[in-house]
Formats: structure tokens, sequence, C-alpha cells
């Protein structure tokens, strides 16, 4: 498992934070937080496109397992790609669930659950660092190695496992969502730049003073 870099450590503490906030909010002073942050499919309320990645409904010990592949997917993407590419890849994830998520809500499927949990930020960054090196050996937390094409199948087939067990369709979406938004996010950084065009310098400017050809020097003239 690669260090936890330090954006990933600041998203950690922040998910670990609201997770606790969020139990004593709910357990204990019994108020809503969780629906009012987690994605209620065609709700209008637009903050929750992104904020039901804060909200969590597993027992601790699941949320735990979840935050170390978070941590461990997504400090890859920081160690490869950077500060700024690895919170662009944590907004496009959450669209790329919540969106289709949201946009179930429209449709004749009843009985659809909400929408929670960091599952699509590590599911997106799954898809980067594997569809990037698809080819390539990849190491599963440092136990099993694999391709990042196998590895990729991995992930999608327990999250298809997932809905045979419980058949919630908004997760299954949301998952696969995600999956594609890393691998279209992938295929963005491996786009062709274009160089840079060196700043052109701006030419002199003209000096109001002309020189004037002088002519030949008459000596007879001083005479």
């Amino acid at each position: 498992m690669p260090t936890i870099t330090p954006t990933v450590k600041q998203i950690l503490i922040a998910l670990v934070s609201v997770f606790v906030l969020q139990l004593v909010v709910e357990n204990w002073l019994e108020l809503g937080l969780f629906g009012w942050l987690a994605l209620q499919p065609g709700a209008f309320k637009p903050w929750q496109l992104v904020t039901y990645v804060l909200v969590n409904l597993n027992e601790p010990l699941f949320f735990l397992i979840g935050v170390l592949v978070l941590a461990w997917s997504l400090s890859q993407v920081e160690l490869i790609f950077g500060r700024t590419r690895a919170l662009q890849l944590c907004l496009v994830a959450a669209l790329s669930a919540s969106v289709p998520v949201w946009l179930l809500g429209f449709t004749p499927i009843g009985g659809l659950a909400p929408l929670w949990g960091v599952s699509s930020l590590w599911y997106g960054a799954v898809a980067v660092t594997c569809w990037i090196d698809r080819h390539g050996v990849r190491s599963l937390f440092g136990v099993v190695s694999m391709t990042g094409q196998q590895m990729l199948m991995l992930f999608a087939g327990i999250s298809f496992l997932y809905f045979l067990a419980d058949k919630n369709v908004t997760r299954l979406v949301g998952d696969f969502g995600a999956i594609g938004g890393g691998m279209a996010y992938a295929n963005w950084l491996r786009r062709p730049r274009r160089p840079k065009k060196p700043p052109e310098r701006k030419s002199a400017r003209a000096s109001g003073f002309k020189v004037i050809q002088g002519g030949q020097d008459d000596r007879n003239v001083l005479h």
C-alpha cells in the first residue's frame, strides 16, 4: 500500500469527522442529517450531487474498510498526477455517479434508495490508474498481482455482486457511473498536448527621430 498523501489525509479526516458527527446527530440527537445530504433520485436539491459522499449508513468497521480502499486508490492518483488532478478526479467521480442516479428519479423504476457513501470516489480512482496502465501489472494491497484491466473488472464484478445481493439499482448505477467517469478522465489525461507557442516579441517602437543620410563633405565651403 502506498504512502497516504497529504491531500488524501485531509479528505480522510473530513470523512471520519462527518461520520462521527452523523452518528451523534442521527442516533443521539435524532436529527435528519442523512436525509439532507444523501442524494434522493429526482429530488431538486443540487447540493446532494456532491454531499452524498459525506454520509454513510455502514457500520463503523465497514466504513473504515471503505476509507482504507479510498486511501489506497486515491493516494496513487495523487502520487502520479499531483494534488490538483486528485481533487479534480474526486469531483468528476462524484458527479459521474450522482447525475445518472438523479436522472433515475424520472424513470418508471420505483422504490429507489438514496445514494450515499464514498464508494464512487474510490471506484473512480481505481478506474483512472487501471485504465491508464491497463496492460501493466498492478498489486492489490500488495497481496495479489494482476493487470490493470483485470483489476478494473474485479471491482466492477464486486459492484455487480452487491446488486445481486441487495437489488439496489441506485448503487449499481452510481458505481458504474463512477467507473465510467474515471475512465473518461484517464483518457482526458492522456490526450495529446499541444506545445505552447513562445510569446511573440513586441517590435521595438519607432523613435520620433529619423537619421538622414549626409552628403559628401565639401571642404571648400569652409574657405
